[in-house]
């Protein structure tokens, strides 16, 4: 199979010519690499088939050995081209395990229908390409008669995984990870955090489009390819404004090396933006190479937080500790899944944040300059020991060794509203969400600032926001549910609790119950549904016995609370739950159990 000339193919908005071996959007000249074009030239004249990726890099490639992550690379510049306004596959669909096949309908023009344009065509062609060629060539001396602008900001995107294991996944994410982390190092720039940059992962869009979205002046992208001890990495900083290379490079290494070759591609972006790197940290040997795919399978777990991932990330943090006991990420990551297990209620309080405390120990003995460490020593002394300045200690700790970090913001602002400093929470928030735009326990986290400042319509506005990033995430809807309780819009917190999966039995009791007795029917009915779930808790009950009024039954709840240790007493100052119980001497007296400072209304 070879690209065949003299044929003029046209789909959708576009027309190929094989004769001047130019791709035409309208009038306009779409700029391909040669074997871009012969890629597709390949596919377009195929139409229908489906052809194996050996038959498409024989055909490209047809004197040259290449490997397929090459097919691949032309094949994603292909999408983007062809992509602007259209979904992935409207041209070229990928079939699993065989190959490509071009989708789009195709209409071919032979040579002899096409005589009598030629002339125009190729005149029109010429005046194209010179007018191009003109504009290239003074927008090239304009760029290189002015210096390059300094880079503020930029995103890491999930580099590529092209291992022919696609179980490396966990390697080309951690990768990323890495990059990301050795990035905000440097000086003046703005470096998005993980979980944001990772919402792109597997998505073709192009960087302008990112730019525009996340605020960056660059985007960072690439590919990995790890094939027993060897190593390849191709890595590239486009501006978003063009969509030009600030600077690229391809690296071959063996697997030994990544650690080195982490710290020459965050040099080569550091020199590329013209920044200085900030304050070193102190220099830690680099850990056993088994322990850190083991570390990095355990990250690439924990990322999933719920359901068995987190059991199979602790798992590798545990072997990673066992292979390298000097490994103090490795640590800090293993409490990191305990904390998150007692916080979000996947293990009782009183056994989860006490397995964190070994390993942060250890953590922080190896390393004291570990930003992670600091934060989760913050969540425990904040969520478990109850020891307020010990945890303001580590979150500010945290935030010094890593301003770019959107956790240490993120449960600082946590913190703040526990003490009833709800302005200075509001900023930490907005901090965080800066750093990690579409984070969605940080965009949810603005929506549940503002139902604990009782600025309602603020919290559903937030609220709303956020779900237009995932209309279905369950503690954004709930802080939406809040915000229309606190507002008494019952029948619209009613619809976001059928959304959030309310059995049908629960609405219609919750919808009758407001007819019938406004607000202190829906708060009865939700405590008869509270009572009945298996989702709810004691803290959970006491709240909605406050909200009907009941001192006495939301005091008997928050000591069930207290006994088990529940993480949300450290709320019981700021919780407008209990704004109608708060004088009560018996709800005091539990506030100072708890050890929070005297309230400031």
């Amino acid at each position: 199979m070879s690209v065949q000339r003299g044929h003029l193919y046209e789909f959708g908005e576009f027309r190929l010519d094989t004769v001047s071996q130019r791709l035409l959007h309208g009038n306009q000249i779409v700029t391909l690499t040669p074997k871009v074009f012969d890629l597709l030239a390949v596919l377009v004249q195929s139409q229908g088939r489906i052809l194996s990726k050996e038959e498409l890099m024989k055909a490209v490639w047809p004197d040259t050995y290449v490997e397929e992550g090459n097919l691949t690379q032309n094949i994603s510049v292909l999408r983007k081209t062809l992509g602007a306004g259209a979904t992935i596959e409207d041209y070229i669909e990928t079939i699993p395990r065989q190959g490509y096949r071009f989708i789009a309908p195709v209409i071919v023009e032979e040579e002899t229908s096409r005589s009598r344009l030629r002339l125009g065509v190729i005149f029109g062609l010429m005046a194209l390409i010179l007018a191009g060629a003109a504009t290239w060539f003074l927008n090239t001396r304009q760029r290189a008669s002015q210096p390059r602008p300094s880079v503020k900001s930029l995103v890491v995107l999930p580099f590529v995984n092209l291992s022919a294991d696609k179980d490396n996944e966990y390697f080309s994410d951690g990768l990323t990870e890495e990059l990301i982390n050795a990035l905000t190092r440097i000086d003046g720039l703005r470096v998005v955090a993980r979980t944001t940059a990772f919402q792109f992962k597997g998505k073709a869009q192009d960087v302008r489009s990112i730019g525009q979205q996340l605020g960056v002046a660059a985007v960072l992208e690439g590919s990995v390819r790890k094939e027993q001890d060897r190593l390849r990495v191709t890595a590239q900083l486009n501006s978003v404004t063009d969509g030009y290379h600030f600077w690229s490079q391809t690296y071959d290494r063996e697997l030994k090396d990544v650690f080195a070759l982490q710290e020459e591609i965050a040099q080569a972006i550091q020199k590329t933006v013209g920044r200085s790197v900030g304050q070193p940290t102190a220099k830690q040997p680099a850990p056993n190479l088994e322990a850190y795919n083991l570390y990095l399978q355990g990250r690439f777990h924990r990322a999933r937080v719920f359901g068995k991932s987190m059991d199979k990330a602790v798992a590798f943090f545990e072997q990673a500790v066992q292979k390298d006991p000097g490994y103090a990420a490795a640590y800090a990551a293993l409490a990191h899944c305990y904390t998150e297990l007692g916080y979000s209620g996947q293990l009782p309080p009183r056994e989860a944040f006490p397995k964190a405390v070994a390993p942060l120990k250890k953590a922080l003995a190896l390393d004291d300059s570990l930003a992670e460490a600091h934060a989760q020593q913050g969540i425990v002394s904040f969520l478990f020991d109850w020891d307020w300045d010990g945890a303001k200690r580590e979150f500010q700790r945290a935030i010094t060794l890593n301003p770019a970090g959107s956790l240490a913001h993120h449960w600082y602002s946590h913190y703040l509203v526990a003490m009833d400093s709800l302005d200075e929470s509001l900023a930490e928030s907005k901090r965080a969400l800066e750093l990690d735009p579409l984070d969605l326990n940080i965009t949810g986290h603005l929506a549940w600032h503002y139902d604990y400042a009782r600025d309602y319509d603020q919290a559903i506005a937030a609220a709303e926001k956020s779900l237009e990033i995932d209309p279905n995430h369950l503690p954004t809807l709930t802080f939406l549910q809040w915000g229309f309780e606190g507002a008494g819009r019952f029948d619209q917190a009613i619809e976001v609790i059928q959304k959030s999966g309310g059995r049908s039995a629960q609405i219609d009791a919750l919808r009758q119950a407001v007819r019938a007795s406004g607000a202190s029917g829906y708060w009865r009915a939700r405590i008869d549904g509270a009572l009945q779930s298996p989702r709810s808790n004691s803290f959970t009950v006491a709240e909605l016995h406050a909200h009907l009024g009941d001192a006495g039954q939301a005091l008997e709840w928050l000591d069930r609370a207290y006994q088990q240790r529940h993480s949300w007493l450290v709320y019981l100052n700021s919780d407008p739950a209990f704004d109608s119980i708060r004088a009560d001497p018996r709800f005091v007296a539990m506030v100072k159990k708890v050890g929070l400072p005297s309230p400031s209304k």
